[in-house]
């Protein structure tokens, strides 16, 4: 009976390991989406940024006659 009442736990033990364990590879998988999909979004903002900022450049020099 005690034997029985041992394993019993031990299994217990070994599932909430287990249950913990997916818990924390779920967090830390979308801790690391998070932080892609921000820095993505970092990228891409300052992308549009420096092609806003050549398209503006190229628009000051038409105006003014010095497009070569």
């Amino acid at each position: 009976m005690l034997l029985g009442l041992a394993a019993f736990f031990c299994l217990v033990l070994l599932v909430c390991v287990f249950v913990v364990g997916l818990l924390v590879e779920a967090a830390y998988r979308a801790a690391a989406t998070d932080f892609l999909l921000l820095r993505q979004k970092k990228v891409s903002k300052e992308k549009a940024t420096l092609l806003s900022a050549s398209l503006w450049a190229l628009l000051r020099k038409s105006q003014a006659g010095n497009l070569y």
